[in-house]
């Protein structure tokens, strides 16, 4: 009797280490990060939530899906994504082979990605701390405020076609330290016509990151044409 009551707590003991166990969970084979206010901005989002993918692991689950460095998880299947952090703990509840429903932003759009997701092997890489530099893409800002140009203001002008009104100039700015001013009519920018006022700024961020640093600036400045220089300052590169 004593023996087989020492071996019934064996089992029992047996069975409870293997209970005890933690599971190990699922991964996608990502590294992420927080988006704070400046990547939200940085990265055109509505808010500052999410988990920023820093780098996508070769062959990972992520990789094998789609996923690239810079999209911004919104959504894990029906749960909401705040930060790194929320990703990490619903991997390590989710089970390997799984099909997971990401809700992702790229490039401003918002689209679905299903990722098998793999197992965890030791330390993740789904963590929020990426041992990688985050590759945030640099946004350029002209730093003017613009009108668009009525037939009225441009035969005032003196402008024939299309064209934006500068109606502001941000102090130590790219446009202040390239010499535009008030008043005057911007044309085009690297030869690139310059459209309505609300695409001027995003037009002005590819075209610049397009032509490294620097580029030219088409304007009538008291009924001339003028070409004007505009360059990022060495420290800005």
């Amino acid at each position: 009797m004593k023996c087989l009551l020492s071996l019934i707590l064996l089992i029992l003991f047996s069975s409870s280490l293997v209970l005890a166990q933690p599971t190990p969970g699922a991964s996608l084979g990502v590294y992420l990060a927080d988006v704070n206010e400046a990547r939200a901005r940085d990265l055109h989002l509505s808010e500052s939530r999410g988990a920023l993918v820093g780098k996508v692991l070769e062959n990972s689950p992520a990789a094998k899906a789609g996923l690239r460095e810079n999209d911004v998880i919104l959504r894990f299947d029906e749960q909401v994504i705040q930060n790194a952090g929320t990703v990490y703990m619903l991997l390590t509840e989710a089970l390997p082979e799984s099909p997971v429903l990401l809700k992702i932003v790229r490039n401003g759009v918002e689209r679905d990605v299903t990722v098998i997701v793999g197992e965890r092997q030791g330390e993740s890489s789904d963590t929020k701390s990426n041992p990688e530099p985050f590759h945030r893409t640099r946004t350029w800002r002209l730093g003017i405020k613009t009108t668009p140009l009525s037939p009225q203001l441009a035969e005032f002008f003196g402008v024939k076609g299309t064209g934006a009104l500068v109606t502001e100039v941000e102090p130590r700015t790219l446009a202040d330290r390239a010499g535009l001013k008030v008043g005057d009519c911007l044309l085009s920018l690297n030869g690139e016509q310059v459209g309505s006022s609300s695409d001027l700024n995003r037009a002005f961020n590819e075209l610049f990151t397009k032509a490294k640093g620097k580029m030219s600036a088409k304007i009538v400045r008291e009924k001339k044409e003028q070409e004007l220089t505009i360059k990022a300052e060495e420290s800005e590169n």
